[in-house]
């Protein structure tokens, strides 16, 4: 007994500076836990995107005054693809436009269907979605009128892309729709 009641003596004794020392490194605890709580709150936060909706095309003018649109490898997602037709009589020696362009003039593509609208919506391989890599090509324009005297026909192949994922983009942005065959108005 005696022994117990000199330990409880030495506790109560002790007990103040016990009380600070417990309280001084639960402080130190608790300034840490912040501290780290805080530094991650201030971190920049690192996200990863998946696809990046980066998409690139170019228009070529081929040897066989035929046109081709490509996808190039630089984009990072496959896209859907139109294109318009803009013609002028162009000044041979020069960079002068007749005051009027030629009025009938035809475009054909074995891989792009002419909507009402004015465009030409891509297909190739039976798929509106263009993969990367892939072109859409022999498109020809041509027209049975005479060019004006020192001038000749220029050909503007004006083609834009959208991003095919998610599907209704197309609708949204160009109100068209693509029904696994063909391309509609909505």
């Amino acid at each position: 007994m005696k022994i117990r009641k000199s330990i409880f003596q030495y506790i109560k004794s002790r007990l103040p500076l016990l009380l600070l020392i417990l309280c001084a490194v639960s402080g130190v605890v608790v300034n840490a836990v912040y501290a780290k709580y805080v530094k991650d709150i201030d971190r920049p936060v690192d996200v990863a995107i998946v696809g990046e909706g980066n998409i690139k095309i170019a228009v070529s003018k081929n040897g066989n005054e035929t046109y081709s649109i490509h996808h190039t490898s630089e984009s990072k997602i496959p896209a859907y693809i139109r294109f318009a037709v803009v013609t002028n009589w162009k000044q041979k020696e020069g960079d002068a436009l007749w005051y009027t362009g030629p009025q009938s003039v035809t475009v054909t593509s074995s891989n792009a269907q002419p909507l009402s609208d004015g465009y030409y919506y891509c297909v190739v391989e039976g798929k509106a979605e263009i993969a990367i890599d892939k072109v859409v090509s022999g498109i020809t324009v041509t027209t049975e009128e005479v060019a004006p005297d020192g001038y000749e026909l220029e050909v503007k192949i004006l083609a834009e892309a959208i991003q095919c994922m998610p599907a209704s983009v197309v609708g949204t942005a160009w109100g068209v729709t693509f029904n696994g065959t063909n391309w509609v108005k909505n």
